[in-house]
């Protein structure tokens, strides 16, 4: 067995789509509800980097706060964004 086939097959700690963590499952299930409405749209599905990059600076209370809160409402992804700017 060569070196790259051993690797391909060896998972590095986690399993690919377990969320490790409550923080990672609102970060997963944001991502899943903010793709879904870019299907249609001018705009690429985001990255779960990208996601996670946007919201590194807010508590998991809030971030729990914030997706039960754009959950509510009838455009996720949109309100999502419209409250992650800082208000000036």
């Amino acid at each position: 067995m060569q070196i790259g086939e051993i690797l391909k097959n060896k998972t590095f700690g986690k399993q690919q789509g377990q969320p490790r963590n409550e923080r990672e499952e609102f970060l997963q299930l944001s991502l899943e509800r903010i793709n879904i409405s870019r299907i249609d749209t001018k705009y690429k599905p985001l990255s779960f980097l990208a996601l996670k990059l946007k919201t590194q600076y807010l508590s998991d209370k809030d971030l729990k706060w914030l997706y039960f809160h754009c959950e509510k409402s009838d455009n996720f992804s949109r309100l999502f964004f419209g409250l992650l700017k800082p208000k000036i």
